[in-house]
């Protein structure tokens, strides 16, 4: 078998549904904390029957499901499903593929799945723990659950290893059945409870049915004459039924024709109604089209004076514009004079500007050159002196490295003496660690060997206290047993000792008189039952009983009077019948000579014993009776004796001296036995309940002994446990002591090499130190010779730069582009003059254009609202000659409304009157209907009570039955 997948929908936090596959080889989960991993291992148990919500870091149902989130709504259901591959048969069923799933909602309810139908938690149960995967075999291993198996106690180590087994599935299957039986037994004990409290009903269920045969007789002859007197009654109420029916047939009669006279009236009513609703319409549309002609001819009115108005306002407007589009074609002519003006003028300035400009470009062309030369020469000294001080860095920098290096060979000096005296302080130091880690050593071999004896009385004290826990289980299972047996023994008791008290098997009679002298004290001088003053050996039991029979309830009493008081309170009482021996009057019958037959025990009254003033008790039930050892025997008994007399076999077969033979049998497994063993069960069970109780505390004795010893021990293990810890710390101590020694002397060693290999490095750089200090006093000389040369250069090349002045260009450019921005400024100033006198002739030319346009559109617009003028003249003559046709419609018709609404309230008078008519004969319909149904009410009522009195078959009378 092999888990397949795992699938998660609304459990914790998969909100949504996920699933996980789990293939060949090995599977791990992994991820931050937070992530859900625990929440995965949770649905594995919660979904194999986990009731416990703590161990799974929940207290309710709820917890178990998708509590929401910022973006999603809570969830109301949770589902886990495992899927097992179950080809090799490991699960006992029958699919190769087993699907467990468990849900779980909101209100708290739980249900469980096996491939896709509903099963009870028990069955999953049992199916798992069949297969070894109930949730207690520890397939699952949660965090912890190693740590708390190993410091499990002995007993509890024992029942993880019967779950571990799978034998707990047998246990509880064990204990369930145990459970049964016990509710068995105590069903059986109530059984008998019952019946021994209905046997003494019997004589009055015998007068029950004495009182019920009269009963049946009675009833018979009443039924006949319930027969003649329910005849009576059911042709008397067909008559009546009869004449009701006639009564409501003539009353439906009349009430159909008094429906077609007033169905007639409401037709004609309907007809007229329908003439002026159509004549009311037809009006309502005449009026309503009047209407609308008045209207549309008022508005036709409104629009001719407002058009007329229009066409004036128009007529104005078009003369306005065109007075003004002629003083602006003045101002236009006005403006064009001032443009070319302004043209001419600019014309004029053209020339001499472009003198000017030539000018300007010759001197700049000379000015250039003139600056390139002397641009020349200044780079030239530049370059010079940049020499010159580049050369002056240079010795300089020399010079300061001289300087570094002559301090740093003195730096060298010092550090090479400093690592000569550090080299003899590791070298001692390392000498002092080593002397040092001998010792520690040698310690340590010490305290290793006193962890091996600590560990050897150890292993010793830990035998010894599992020996003693072995017999402690011993110990506390024969506890548990004398504990299960002693309960036992005390519920026997008290089962014996309530059915004593409570007299259980006794008959009525018995039960009666011997609860008045126990508990009422009203009657006196009662002894006691045979059966509780005979002592009958165990294995004879059963004969003497089936010997006395219903005289084992005879009531011993110490005289007649005693006897004739109990006879008289139970015939007070009702309290039964019971037979009395009284002391005084009884007489034993002869004894019975024992035949010399084999196997033949001897006479009943010798066998049994009892107080010597009850031996006449003992001859009188006994003196007749042979005890045999079985059938063959109790008949070679009944050849050889003579007279009167039973013979009784310890299987309590009975041979009668007639030679009937009575056998069988005996009723020994009922609970409580007979009323001997009970009595003997009862005197006996008080002593097996106090051996049992020393026994008992003899045992606790014992555990409480080894206890003391397992504690003796414990101390022991603690204290050894104490010392292996302090010897372990001193190790652990030695051993971080012994490793700081062996570091201390490697890091000795390590640090007098590195100084070594330090003063090494030191005395190679003061060498090379001596060899730069001489190559730098060389290169400074070199130097100093070229920094001399470039500084006459330098000289030369500043007096040659001096030579070159541009004073004289500059000052002819100067005035040349003085000249050109005066010109270029009147030429600009003329050139915004023309601008905006052509602007201005362009913007008068534009309103010219614009006043022109807008007459034009005017006059178009004033013809167009003439020709409409002209059309809703035409329209409003049509509109009055329309108003005139409908006046002369609308007062024919006005005249025929008031005619028809006239006839229509008479009718409707009319229609009244049929109405009160009609309601007077229905309400006398109804009331025959009412009482026709009243009778048959009273017929049906009838028709039970027959059927109910008489116990006739449920069939249809009618009248022809009556008779």
């Amino acid at each position: 078998m092999r888990l397949r997948t795992l699938e998660l929908q609304g459990y914790k936090s998969f909100a949504t549904k996920t699933v996980f596959q789990f293939d060949e080889g090995i599977t791990a989960i992994v991820g931050p904390n937070g992530s859900g991993k625990s929440n995965v291992s949770d649905a594995v148990r919660w979904v194999l029957g986990e009731q416990s919500y703590s161990a799974l870091r929940g207290k309710k149902t709820e917890d178990m499901i998708f509590s929401g989130s910022d973006g999603r709504a809570r969830l109301g259901m949770a589902c886990v499903t495992l899927v097992f591959d179950n080809s090799d048969g490991w699960l006992p069923v029958d699919f190769s593929e087993v699907t467990i799933t468990r849900r779980a909602y909101r209100d708290g309810q739980n249900e469980y799945l096996l491939n896709g139908s509903r099963v009870r938690l028990r069955d999953i149960n049992e199916l798992l723990a069949a297969s070894g995967l109930s949730r207690r075999t520890y397939t699952h291993v949660g965090q912890g659950l190693v740590d708390a198996a190993l410091s499990l106690r002995a007993d509890e180590r024992r029942a993880l290893f019967e779950e571990a087994a799978g034998i707990t599935l047998h246990n509880n299957r064990r204990s369930d059945a145990l459970n049964k039986l016990d509710a068995t037994q105590a069903n059986l004990l109530r059984l008998h409870d019952i019946v021994s409290e209905i046997e003494p009903r019997l004589r009055y269920l015998s007068r029950q049915a004495e009182r019920t045969e009269k009963h049946r007789i009675i009833s018979s002859h009443l039924e006949s004459l319930l027969r003649t007197w329910y005849g009576y009654r059911w042709s008397q109420g067909q008559k009546h039924l009869r004449q009701v029916r006639e009564r409501n047939n003539q009353s439906q009669q009349a009430l159909d024709a008094q429906t077609g006279r007033l169905e007639s009236v409401d037709h004609q009513i309907i007809e007229m109604r329908a003439r002026r609703s159509e004549l009311r319409k037809q009006l309502g549309e005449w009026h309503g089209r009047s209407s609308s002609l008045h209207d549309e001819a008022e508005a036709i009115q409104r629009d001719l004076a407002v058009g007329e108005e229009r066409a004036r306002l128009l007529t104005a407007q078009r003369e306005e514009l065109l007075g003004e589009a002629e003083s602006l074609r003045t101002d236009l002519q006005a403006a064009q004079s001032l443009v070319d003006e302004s043209q001419a003028l600019l014309t004029q300035l053209e020339p001499g500007l472009a003198a000017a400009g030539y000018r300007v470009e010759v001197h700049s062309t000379q000015l250039k050159a003139h600056q390139e030369e002397r641009r020349t020469a200044l780079n030239k000294q530049a370059q010079a002196e940049e020499q010159v001080r580049t050369l002056a860095d240079s010795i300089a920098g020399n010079r300061a490295r001289l300087a570094q290096l002559v301090e740093r060979q003195d730096q060298l000096e010092q550090e090479i003496a400093e690592c000569r005296d550090a080299m003899i302080a590791h070298h001692q130091a390392q000498a002092t660690a080593a002397e040092h880690l001998v010792e520690k050593n040698r310690v340590l071999q010490q305290v290793t060997v006193d962890l091996a004896a600590t560990e050897t009385e150890r292993v010793a004290h830990l035998s010894a206290r599992q020996e003693l826990e072995k017999e402690a289980t011993q110990l506390t299972d024969r506890v548990n047993t004398h504990r299960q047996q002693l309960e036992a023994l005390s519920a026997r008791h008290d089962l014996l000792s309530r059915m004593q008290r409570d007299l259980v098997g006794y008959h009525e009679g018995t039960r009666s008189v011997l609860k008045a002298a126990r508990e009422l004290s009203q009657l006196s001088g009662i002894v006691g039952t045979v059966n509780q003053l005979l002592e009958v050996p165990p294995d004879l039991e059963t004969a003497v009983e089936t010997a006395l029979g219903n005289r084992m309830q005879d009531i011993v009493v110490e005289t007649w009077a005693d006897a004739e008081a109990a006879i008289a309170y139970l015939k007070k009482t009702h309290g039964g019948r019971a037979t009395f021996l009284p002391l005084d009057t009884i007489r034993p019958p002869s004894r019975l000579e024992l035949p010399s037959t084999s196997k033949v025990l001897g006479i009943g009254s010798d066998l049994v014993t009892c107080e010597k003033r009850l031996i006449p008790v003992a001859r009188l039930l006994l003196d007749r009776t042979m005890i045999a050892e079985d059938l063959p025997a109790a008949r070679g008994a009944l050849r050889a004796a003579q007279g009167g007399f039973q013979v009784v076999t310890r299987a309590g077969d009975l041979v009668r001296t007639g030679g009937s033979v009575s056998g069988g049998s005996t009723g020994r497994g009922k609970v409580g036995g007979g009323l001997l063993a009970r009595q003997r069960e009862l005197q006996a069970l008080p002593s097996m309940l106090a051996q049992k109780e020393a026994h008992l505390r003899a045992l606790e004795a014992q555990i409480a002994e080894n206890t003391r010893d397992q504690e003796e021990h414990q101390s022991a293990l603690d204290e050894i446990d104490r010392r292996h810890q302090m010897l372990q710390a001193n190790r652990t101590t030695s051993e971080r002591e012994q490793a700081a020694l062996t570091r201390d002397v490697e890091r000795a060693e390590q640090a007098a090499q590195w100084q070594q290999e330090l003063l090494d490095r030191t005395q190679t750089q003061r060498a090379e130190l001596d060899r730069n200090r001489q190559h730098l006093l060389a290169e400074i000389e070199q130097l100093g010779t070229e920094q001399t040369r470039a500084q006459t250069h330098a000289q030369e090349l500043a007096s040659q730069a001096a030579a070159l002045s541009a004073e004289s260009l500059l000052t002819n450019l100067s005035q040349a582009r003085t000249e050109l921005a005066v010109i270029e400024g009147r030429s600009d100033s003329q050139r915004a003059i023309l601008e905006s006198h052509q602007k201005s002739h362009s913007e008068i030319l534009t309103r010219v254009h614009a006043k022109e346009h807008r007459a034009e559109e005017l006059s178009r617009e004033e013809e167009g609202l003439l020709v409409r003028l002209n059309d809703q003249r035409h329209r409003s003559t049509e509109l009055n000659e329309l108003i005139t046709a409908l006046t002369s419609l609308i007062e024919p018709a006005e005249a025929e409304l008031d005619a028809l609404e006239q006839r229509q309230a008479e009718a409707e008078t009319e229609g009244d009157q049929q109405r009160q008519t009609f309601q007077r004969l229905e309400a006398e319909h109804n009331g025959n209907t009412l009482e026709m149904s009243r009778c048959q009410d009273e017929m049906a009522m009838l028709h039970r009570q027959i059927l109910a009195d008489l116990g006739l078959v449920d069939v249809d009378l009618n009248q022809d039955q009556v008779g």
